[in-house]
Parts: C-alpha cells; sequence; structure tokens
C-alpha cells in the first residue's frame, strides 16, 4: 500500500500509516489528513501532532490512552468536569 505526492512514492502499512517515519512532513501530514476527510489542520491538530510525534521520538511507542486524553484535556483547555457534563 501507499501513495505518491508531488512525484514521490510512500509506503504505508495496511492501517495507512507511514512505513519509514523518516518520509514525514507537514505536507504529508496535510495529505493523510485529507484523506480522512480533515479538510485543513488547525493549530489545535498540530498541537496534537507534534505531542504525538515528540512522545514517540522520546519512547519509541505510542502513548497511552490515559496520557493522550490528559494531554489534549490540556491542549483544549478543558476539564474532567466539563467532559462528563458534556458526555451527558
Amino acid at each position: 500500500m501507499g501513495f505518491e505526492l508531488n512525484g514521490v512514492s510512500y509506503e504505508t502499512d495496511e492501517d495507512g500509516y507511514l512505513i519509514d517515519l523518516t518520509q514525514w512532513s507537514k505536507e504529508v501530514a496535510e495529505f493523510l489528513a485529507q484523506t480522512e476527510e480533515i479538510p485543513e489542520l488547525t493549530e489545535k491538530h498540530w498541537q496534537i501532532v507534534n505531542f504525538l510525534r515528540d512522545y514517540y521520538q522520546e519512547y519509541q511507542i505510542a502513548p497511552m490512552i490515559k496520557i493522550l486524553i490528559k494531554e489534549i484535556m490540556k491542549l483544549m483547555e478543558l476539564n474532567k468536569k466539563r467532559i462528563f457534563q458534556n458526555a451527558i
């Protein structure tokens, strides 16, 4: 599997993730977002993308969901009470 962008071929796994992480770029991320029907990555999107990339570079693993949600809550200036109120 894979795709081509501006004359460069990118290999992906069965879930659409880049095989070679050194090929990642902002342009590639924007292309992949569009394939997921996200027309534009906002500043909040980039904060989350950068957090995930930094975490992976440091630990070589994706963060546990608890860590990810905590970071998203911080970035979005949310608190647990507000999240649970909106869920009901």
